[in-house]
């Protein structure tokens, strides 16, 4: 994590050695790792802009729990971890909360190991700036100890398609 953000997150949690390691730079990163086939990741909603769309963290969290998963929200509130609600647009104001929320999925990805699930409805709340697009993604692709992708429907709960590494 960037300059300030770690520090953040210290100031929440303490400085207790479980939370972090180091990078070969020397720098502190927090650790995020969900256990083996255990993390799962969303983007977007179906029917958006209906009264009661479906998807989003919310439904991610729905479909994590039974199976044993857990999502970045959730790993991150059971670390003592309080991060201030994303907003995806960013006035000025809310570039460190942007970023910061880039660099913890950043994190999460990294630390994935075995399937991860990817709950991606077709409706985002921007046309560009998606974190599961942008970094999640391509960290996930290039994560050595991820060796699947599953894709799972945001309405169904089923999942149909997957990435084999």
């Amino acid at each position: 994590l960037k300059a300030g953000m770690l520090d953040a997150i210290v100031e929440q949690v303490g400085p207790a050695a479980q939370f972090y390691e180091q990078a070969e730079d020397g720098a502190r990163m927090v650790k995020l790792e969900a256990g083996t086939d255990k993390a799962y990741f969303w983007a977007g909603r179906v029917n958006r802009f209906e009264e009661a769309p479906i998807g989003g963290s919310r439904r991610a969290q729905e479909l994590a729990g039974p199976n044993g998963g857990t999502t970045l929200e959730n790993l991150t509130a059971a670390k003592g971890i309080k991060l201030e609600e994303w907003i995806p647009w960013g006035d000025g104001k809310n570039e460190l909360i942007t970023e910061t929320w880039r660099e913890v999925s950043r994190q999460f990805a990294r630390d994935s190991a075995g399937t991860v699930r990817a709950v991606i409805g077709p409706d985002f709340r921007a046309p560009t700036g998606i974190v599961w697009d942008d970094i999640e993604f391509p960290e996930l692709m290039v994560n050595a100890k991820v060796n699947k992708i599953v894709f799972v429907d945001p309405v169904t709960g089923v999942e149909y398609s997957s990435i084999i590494k």
